[in-house]
């Protein structure tokens, strides 16, 4: 064993996903936080926890010995974040899905508004964890979920999972968020809404 640690807030919590960049940081993103994580760095995205059960999403050293930095993901209701993945950058995509309508996004995204009950999402972290480079809701009238993002390079992210673009039928989700056209800063809920649906049509 080259070393092991503990991760976690004094109520439960899970590590749902890891991924290792080029250089072995390690990044972690972790789901059903009810309670303040006091690994949360000064300059995170969200250094306060926003809601009920909120996501964390962490930066750790290759050898452990420090946390690079780690900041909540969500907003005021429940927020899960099941995949993370890097880019050569250091910057981490994160995707699950919110039933939170104040969920960090970034201005002119593909999605602004929640459409059903819980909608998927997709954001992009910053390399050091300070804001995102973009963020957007993907989802119909029913509830939708994001799995496992997967990088096709520096220009675009394949995102896929299971949505409810129609009533009481249940679907597979592809889109594809350019990295070029998702940059902005940060909202908490506003700029551009709406665009064509990204799901199958009947």
């Amino acid at each position: 064993m080259l070393w092991s640690t503990y991760f976690g807030t004094p109520g439960p919590a899970i590590i749902r996903d890891m991924d290792v960049d080029t250089t072995g940081n390690i990044y972690v993103s972790m789901i059903e936080l009810s309670y303040e994580s006091p690994h949360i760095t000064t300059g995170a995205l969200q250094t306060t926890r926003p809601g009920d059960r909120d996501s964390l999403v962490a930066k750790i050293a290759p050898d452990a010995s420090r946390v690079i930095w780690a900041s909540y993901l969500g907003g005021s209701e429940r927020d899960l974040a099941p995949s993370i993945r890097v880019d050569a950058q250091g910057c981490a995509f994160v995707d699950g899905n919110t039933d939170s309508s104040d969920f960090p996004l970034t201005t002119g995204s593909y999605q602004q508004t929640l459409r059903g009950g819980m909608d998927a999402y997709v954001v992009k972290f910053t390399s050091d964890g300070s804001d995102l480079v973009y963020g957007t809701l993907l989802g119909g009238s029913q509830n939708d979920g994001h799995e496992s993002p997967q990088n096709e390079g520096f220009e675009s992210q394949l995102i896929h999972g299971s949505g409810g673009w129609h009533k009481g039928d249940e679907r597979l989700l592809v889109h594809r968020a350019a990295h070029g056209l998702r940059r902005g800063r940060r909202s908490a809920n506003g700029g551009l809404g709406g665009g064509s649906r990204a799901g199958p049509r009947r």
